[in-house]
């Protein structure tokens, strides 16, 4: 017996499909922009953690949030980006 849906072909609470760089907010929030002023003067997962009082793992978490959120694969994409979206 499956349990997948049969016109999609898809499990039934499958989450809609994406493009990459495509995401649903509207914009970052506002841990998601201190976590990306931080990496943009340098600092690791590891100091951002620290800075922010999370763990690690939060701090990854936010990031791939970031970089999905952006269309991009890294920190360093990831800010060179955001940095082009705030000049004037």
């Amino acid at each position: 017996m499956s349990i997948l849906n049969a016109h999609t072909n898809e499990l039934p609470d499958a989450p809609a499909k994406r493009r990459i760089g495509q995401h649903p907010k509207k914009k970052l929030t506002a841990i998601e922009e201190s976590v990306l002023e931080m990496f943009s003067r340098g600092k690791t997962y590891k100091q951002v953690a620290a800075a922010r009082g999370c763990s690690e793992e939060a701090v990854n978490g936010c990031a791939q949030n970031i970089y999905r959120f952006l269309g991009v694969h890294d920190k360093t994409e990831a800010v060179a980006k955001w940095m082009e979206g705030r000049k004037p």
